[in-house]
Parts: C-alpha cells; structure tokens; sequence
C-alpha cells in the first residue's frame, strides 16, 4: 500500500511539474458530462489532457457535508461544504475508470493548469513592459 501511495504522490508531482513548465497541456471541456456522485457540484473549469492514451480529467466540486457517503448528518441551519479536487482517469465516453484520492497535491494540481490556461503570465509580463 505505501508503494502505492509513493507511486501516486510521485505521479501527481510529475504532473504539476510538467504542467509548470508547459510540457503536459490541458484543454478545457464541457461540464455537462461529468457526472458526480452524492449530488456534489462542479465549481470550476474541467479540464482534460491525454497521456500515453489515456484521458485524465480534473475539476474542483463542492461536496455537501451533511450528504456524505449518503447518510444525512445533522447541521444547523447553515449548510457546510467543502470544496474538493477529483483528478479521474475516464474511458472514451468520459465516464470514470478510477478516481484519485483528493488531498493538496490535487489543489496544487489544479491550480498549476488554471495559471498555465488562463494566459496571466502573459498578461502580467505584456503589463508590466507597457510601463
């Protein structure tokens, strides 16, 4: 088990790494396919990039904490969520074949394609020179 766990840490850090450096590239597709469990919510831009044929996708989502694992946990009025990242690898018709387990590194992940996406390098860099 830890080996297996050493293998995903050092897979999710390659990905982070090459996305950083530009070498992994991730597009933007529709959320309307992504199905999630437990009535969660996609939040963010999903993103989907291929490796070695295989389809990886990743997306924020915010997870009802009173609704977990389908039991109803009594709350107060107030409604808790959480919000999480899913990474997935997903067959040809985008359904999921296997889902990683969320912890910082996805955050870290997902934050890493957002900034590579959004072109803000650029826009700060093209600023920044206007001056």
């Amino acid at each position: 088990m830890e080996r297996e766990e050493n293998t995903r840490d050092r897979f999710v850090l390659k990905l982070i790494n090459d996305t950083k450096r530009g070498v992994l590239h991730w597009t933007a597709i529709s959320p309307e396919r992504t199905i999630t469990p437990f009535n969660e919510r996609i939040i963010s831009t999903v993103y989907k990039t291929v490796i070695d044929s295989k389809s990886l996708r990743i997306y924020k989502y915010t997870a009802n904490l009173s609704e977990l694992g389908g039991y109803q946990l009594h709350t107060t009025q107030n409604t808790q969520t959480e919000v999480k990242v899913r990474l997935e690898l997903i067959d040809y018709y985008e359904n999921p074949l296997y889902t990683f387990v969320s912890d910082h590194a996805l955050h870290t992940l997902f934050n890493a394609i957002s900034e590579s996406n959004s072109g803000v390098e650029e826009l700060m860099e093209n600023y920044l020179k206007a001056q």
